[in-house]
Protein backbone atom coordinates (compact mmCIF):
# COMPACT_ATOMS: atom_id res chain seq x y z
CA UNK A 1 0.00 0.00 0.00
CA UNK A 2 2.74 2.19 0.65
CA UNK A 3 4.62 1.64 -2.47
CA UNK A 4 0.83 2.96 -4.33
CA UNK A 5 1.39 6.13 -2.60
CA UNK A 6 4.99 6.67 -3.19
CA UNK A 7 4.29 6.29 -6.77
CA UNK A 8 1.17 8.37 -6.78
CA UNK A 9 2.98 11.38 -4.61
CA UNK A 10 5.86 10.98 -7.41
CA UNK A 11 3.71 10.45 -10.29
CA UNK A 12 1.62 14.09 -8.99
CA UNK A 13 5.15 16.06 -8.36
CA UNK A 14 6.58 15.37 -11.71
CA UNK A 15 3.30 15.80 -13.41
CA UNK A 16 3.02 19.10 -11.05
CA UNK A 17 6.71 20.13 -11.88
CA UNK A 18 6.23 19.66 -15.51
CA UNK A 19 3.06 21.76 -15.74
CA UNK A 20 4.91 24.56 -14.07
CA UNK A 21 7.43 24.18 -17.15
CA UNK A 22 5.14 24.57 -19.44
CA UNK A 23 3.40 27.44 -18.27
CA UNK A 24 6.83 29.23 -18.30
CA UNK A 25 7.59 28.18 -21.39
CA UNK A 26 4.40 28.98 -22.70
CA UNK A 27 4.51 32.70 -20.71
CA UNK A 28 8.33 32.92 -21.74
CA UNK A 29 7.38 32.08 -26.12
CA UNK A 30 3.91 33.76 -26.35
CA UNK A 31 5.14 37.16 -27.44
CA UNK A 32 7.55 35.78 -29.69
CA UNK A 33 4.84 33.71 -31.46
CA UNK A 34 2.61 36.21 -31.26
CA UNK A 35 5.20 38.94 -33.29
CA UNK A 36 5.64 36.16 -35.70
CA UNK A 37 2.02 35.63 -36.56
CA UNK A 38 1.62 39.10 -36.69
CA UNK A 39 4.73 39.50 -38.91
CA UNK A 40 3.08 36.62 -41.05
CA UNK A 41 -0.14 38.86 -41.27
CA UNK A 42 1.34 42.08 -42.54
CA UNK A 43 3.52 40.63 -44.79
CA UNK A 44 0.05 39.03 -46.75
CA UNK A 45 -1.64 42.08 -45.97
CA UNK A 46 0.90 44.22 -48.10
CA UNK A 47 0.88 41.36 -50.76
CA UNK A 48 -2.97 41.48 -51.08
CA UNK A 49 -3.48 45.09 -50.31
CA UNK A 50 -0.19 46.73 -51.92
CA UNK A 51 -1.72 50.07 -51.12
CA UNK A 52 -1.98 49.50 -46.79
CA UNK A 53 1.39 50.40 -45.39
CA UNK A 54 3.54 47.86 -44.06
CA UNK A 55 2.90 48.02 -40.30
CA UNK A 56 2.41 45.51 -37.13
CA UNK A 57 -1.70 45.12 -36.67
CA UNK A 58 -1.32 44.96 -33.06
CA UNK A 59 -5.21 45.54 -33.00
CA UNK A 60 -7.23 43.21 -34.95
CA UNK A 61 -10.67 44.54 -36.29
CA UNK A 62 -12.60 41.48 -33.84
CA UNK A 63 -13.62 43.87 -31.37
CA UNK A 64 -15.55 45.35 -34.02
CA UNK A 65 -17.02 42.80 -34.98
CA UNK A 66 -18.02 41.14 -31.66
CA UNK A 67 -20.52 38.28 -33.59
CA UNK A 68 -18.14 35.95 -34.30
CA UNK A 69 -20.58 33.08 -34.65
CA UNK A 70 -18.89 30.75 -37.11
CA UNK A 71 -16.62 29.03 -34.41
CA UNK A 72 -13.73 28.20 -37.25
CA UNK A 73 -13.72 32.23 -37.82
CA UNK A 74 -11.08 33.36 -35.25
CA UNK A 75 -9.94 36.79 -35.96
CA UNK A 76 -10.56 39.74 -38.73
CA UNK A 77 -7.73 42.22 -39.91
CA UNK A 78 -9.22 45.23 -41.74
CA UNK A 79 -6.74 46.33 -44.92
CA UNK A 80 -7.32 50.10 -44.95
CA UNK A 81 -4.84 51.88 -46.89
CA UNK A 82 -3.12 55.47 -45.83
CA UNK A 83 -6.47 57.48 -46.12
CA UNK A 84 -7.92 55.20 -43.87
CA UNK A 85 -10.08 53.84 -46.60
CA UNK A 86 -11.28 49.74 -46.26
CA UNK A 87 -9.38 47.69 -49.05
CA UNK A 88 -10.42 44.56 -47.76
CA UNK A 89 -10.31 41.94 -44.98
CA UNK A 90 -7.87 39.46 -43.58
CA UNK A 91 -9.97 36.50 -42.00
CA UNK A 92 -8.42 34.34 -39.79
CA UNK A 93 -10.30 30.78 -40.28
CA UNK A 94 -10.37 27.42 -38.78
CA UNK A 95 -10.30 24.43 -42.25
CA UNK A 96 -12.89 22.27 -40.77
CA UNK A 97 -11.82 17.91 -41.70
CA UNK A 98 -8.47 18.75 -42.99
CA UNK A 99 -6.04 15.25 -43.27
CA UNK A 100 -3.41 16.34 -40.50
CA UNK A 101 -5.72 18.51 -38.13
CA UNK A 102 -4.82 21.89 -37.42
CA UNK A 103 -5.18 23.84 -40.11
CA UNK A 104 -5.52 27.59 -39.74
CA UNK A 105 -6.06 29.73 -43.07
CA UNK A 106 -5.32 33.65 -43.66
CA UNK A 107 -8.08 34.36 -46.64
CA UNK A 108 -7.16 37.91 -47.60
CA UNK A 109 -10.92 38.88 -49.50
CA UNK A 110 -11.52 42.59 -51.04
CA UNK A 111 -14.62 44.71 -50.26
CA UNK A 112 -16.22 43.10 -53.34
CA UNK A 113 -16.19 39.52 -51.91
CA UNK A 114 -13.55 38.18 -54.20
CA UNK A 115 -10.48 36.30 -52.70
CA UNK A 116 -7.47 38.19 -53.34
CA UNK A 117 -5.12 35.46 -51.66
CA UNK A 118 -4.65 32.98 -48.65
CA UNK A 119 -2.11 31.16 -47.09
CA UNK A 120 -1.72 28.55 -44.07
CA UNK A 121 -0.97 29.95 -40.76
CA UNK A 122 -0.80 26.47 -39.33
CA UNK A 123 -0.13 23.51 -41.80
CA UNK A 124 0.18 19.64 -40.33
CA UNK A 125 -0.42 18.05 -43.75
CA UNK A 126 1.61 15.01 -44.71
CA UNK A 127 2.22 13.43 -47.32
CA UNK A 128 0.61 13.92 -51.06
CA UNK A 129 -1.63 16.52 -48.88
CA UNK A 130 2.13 18.63 -47.82
CA UNK A 131 1.71 19.44 -51.72
CA UNK A 132 -0.77 21.57 -51.70
CA UNK A 133 0.29 24.54 -50.25
CA UNK A 134 3.23 24.77 -53.11
CA UNK A 135 1.10 24.06 -55.38
CA UNK A 136 0.43 27.26 -57.67
CA UNK A 137 -2.28 25.89 -59.77
CA UNK A 138 -4.09 25.11 -57.09
CA UNK A 139 -3.98 28.93 -55.63
CA UNK A 140 -4.75 30.56 -58.70
CA UNK A 141 -8.26 28.18 -59.01
CA UNK A 142 -9.14 30.04 -56.42
CA UNK A 143 -7.57 33.18 -56.46
CA UNK A 144 -10.94 36.04 -57.68
CA UNK A 145 -13.55 33.77 -56.87
CA UNK A 146 -16.71 34.65 -54.77
CA UNK A 147 -17.42 30.97 -53.99
CA UNK A 148 -14.85 28.52 -54.24
CA UNK A 149 -17.71 25.17 -54.38
CA UNK A 150 -16.34 25.11 -58.44
CA UNK A 151 -12.88 24.47 -58.03
CA UNK A 152 -11.74 21.05 -58.10
CA UNK A 153 -9.53 19.13 -55.03
CA UNK A 154 -5.95 18.31 -56.36
CA UNK A 155 -5.78 14.89 -57.31
CA UNK A 156 -4.19 12.93 -54.03
CA UNK A 157 -4.57 15.15 -51.70
CA UNK A 158 -8.10 15.69 -51.62
CA UNK A 159 -8.60 15.84 -47.84
CA UNK A 160 -6.12 18.70 -47.82
CA UNK A 161 -7.10 20.61 -50.48
CA UNK A 162 -11.08 19.99 -49.96
CA UNK A 163 -10.05 21.36 -46.40
CA UNK A 164 -8.54 24.36 -48.02
CA UNK A 165 -11.66 24.75 -49.45
CA UNK A 166 -13.82 24.59 -46.54
CA UNK A 167 -11.57 27.18 -45.36
CA UNK A 168 -11.70 29.67 -47.70
CA UNK A 169 -15.68 29.34 -48.64
CA UNK A 170 -16.20 29.87 -44.66
CA UNK A 171 -14.04 32.86 -44.73
CA UNK A 172 -16.15 33.78 -47.42
CA UNK A 173 -19.42 32.74 -46.39
CA UNK A 174 -18.79 34.78 -43.27
CA UNK A 175 -17.62 38.24 -45.31
CA UNK A 176 -21.25 38.19 -47.02
CA UNK A 177 -23.09 37.57 -43.66
CA UNK A 178 -20.97 40.18 -41.93
CA UNK A 179 -19.11 42.41 -43.57
CA UNK A 180 -20.50 42.47 -47.19
CA UNK A 181 -21.52 46.74 -47.47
Amino acid sequence: MNKYIHLTLVLLIVSGLSGLILGFTNEFTKDAIRQVKLDNINKNMNKWFPSVPLENKEENATADYPDLSDKNVVNIYEAKDISDTLEGYILEVKAPDSYGGGMVLLVGIDTEGKVVGFTYLSFNESGPGANVRENNSFVNRIVGKDSVNDVDTVTGATYTSTATLNGVQIALDYFDKNLKE
